[in-house]
């Protein structure tokens, strides 16, 4: 996902940009943010893992993740 506040001048979101991602499965996730070049092509230097309950900042924004839905245990209705 590309991140760029509203106050960001036009065509400057390249400044911001981060990936986010979310496993309900696991109720973790990672945001990755960063990009840099190298000879394989453009790499995220940062990697920040997280468990859902804590709050996670992406560019200028906090997402709480406390109520993110969670997939059900499959084995929970057995």
């Amino acid at each position: 996902m590309t991140i760029a506040p509203h106050s960001a001048p036009q065509g400057a979101s390249h400044l911001y940009r981060a990936h986010a991602v979310f496993d309900p499965r696991t109720g973790t996730g990672a945001v990755f943010t960063d990009i840099h070049a190298t000879p394989d092509g453009p790499r995220y230097a940062t990697r920040k893992d997280f468990v859902y309950g804590e709050e996670v900042t992406v560019a200028e924004w906090t997402i709480p993740t406390d109520g993110l839905p969670r997939y059900e245990d499959e084995h929970a209705a057995s």
